[in-house]
């Protein structure tokens, strides 16, 4: 970055009339907009210029980051019984300052054997994380956008007030975004999962399958009078709340058996159910009437406006069934079929059906090829 000299230089370069004056003692002296050739007449009639102060931008925005991370965990459990247990929190300061991540997580994992025919495996997480993004979003959007991009675009020094070419837009430097901007973001997730085994008897077997996702996410932007953006809307927040879900359940029975000394028979039916909900809201204030309540004070909007939710849920329901047919350990056959419905579809359309079939000949297991150094296997669909 330029130091206030070398800023100086360069600016007054590209001007036909100098506004930067450097004096002896040292001090910089700023001439206002248009009093460039009264200055030059007057130069000691302080109603023309502003001494300025040399600000680096990067050193005002950017700190050294501390974090913190604690973590703790316990297991135990007895034959039939195992769990486990932990919990984490981090503390994360962010090189920006104001900036940070708080995040505190707590998981649990159990394996448990019901009986001789039954085990059940479950896990559970959970995360609560607040974020404060108070960098600003708009990296690209230039000075105004985001604190970075105030401290790379900005000139090296604060822009005196009574200038006549002061602009809303020139107002906000990096102090703007330390001293009125909040970006804070809380998020919230729990996932679970359950996975049941029972055997019934020697032939048949069932298996559950569920779990699921909960998250929540909620994020306040303030943008106060200090800050571009909120010096033409008289203030400016807007909140946006969204809500992510789903689950899953899958039910699974399966059969084996033997034919005599022919062959086996190997059989699958099954049910599984999925849910998927999405639900964002999105709200912009305007025009408030009090400041000091910041990201919390959409009540003071003298506008607000609330944008159309958007909200996309859909489940799917699946029947499904094969058989597998073993005879002799050389002719294989096959059979399957699938119903899917989903809710994305009109009512009358919305369930496909999927069947399907084969044949397998292990040409191999002949005893005609026993001494046959190749192997050639033959399936008809």
């Amino acid at each position: 970055m330029l130091n206030l000299e070398e800023y100086a230089d360069y600016t007054n370069s590209k001007l036909d009339q100098p506004r930067y004056y450097l004096q002896p003692n040292g001090e910089m002296r700023y001439v206002f907009s248009g009093n460039e050739s009264a200055y030059q007449a007057d130069p000691n009639n302080p109603e023309l210029y502003k001494v300025i102060t040399y600000r680096n931008w990067q050193k005002e925005a950017y700190t050294s980051a501390f974090s913190q991370i604690y973590s703790a965990s316990v297991s135990g459990g007895t034959a039939g019984m195992k769990y486990y247990i932990s919990g984490n929190f981090k503390d994360i300061n962010g090189t920006v300052k104001q900036t940070g991540l708080k995040q505190g997580d707590l998981r649990a994992n159990l394996s448990a054997q019901l009986s001789k025919s039954v085990d059940l495996n479950m896990a559970l997480s959970g995360s609560l994380r607040q974020n404060n993004m108070m960098a600003g979003g708009n990296t690209l959007g230039g000075a105004t956008g985001a604190i970075s991009r105030t401290a790379l675009d900005y000139a090296p020094f604060e822009l005196p007030e009574n200038d006549p070419s002061f602009t809303n837009e020139n107002k906000t430097n990096v102090f703007s975004w330390l001293n009125d901007y909040v970006d804070l973001t809380d998020d919230k997730t729990f996932k679970a999962s359950l996975n049941l085994n029972w055997k019934i008897n020697k032939f048949f077997t069932y298996s559950l399958r569920a779990g699921g996702n909960i998250n929540t996410n909620d994020r306040k932007r303030w943008y106060g009078m200090q800050l571009y953006q909120g010096m033409n809307n008289q203030g400016y927040l807007a909140t946006s709340n969204l809500s992510k879900s789903n689950y899953s359940v899958e039910n699974i029975v399966n059969y084996n058996t033997k034919l005599g000394s022919v062959g086996t028979l190997a059989a699958t039916v099954g049910m599984t159910y999925d849910d998927y909900n999405f639900l964002n809201k999105n709200v912009i204030g305007k025009n408030f009437t009090m400041f000091e309540f910041r990201e919390n004070g959409m009540h003071m909007a003298g506008d607000v406006i609330t944008s159309q939710p958007i909200q996309k849920d859909y489940q799917l329901l699946s029947y499904l069934g094969r058989v597998n047919v073993s005879l002799h350990d050389k002719y294989l056959i096959t059979a399957s079929l699938r119903a899917d419905g989903s809710s994305k579809f009109a009512k009358n359309n919305r369930w496909g059906y999927f069947p399907s079939a084969s044949i397998a000949w292990r040409m191999e297991q002949e005893e005609f090829l026993k001494d046959v150094s190749w192997q050639l296997q033959l399936i008809q669909p």
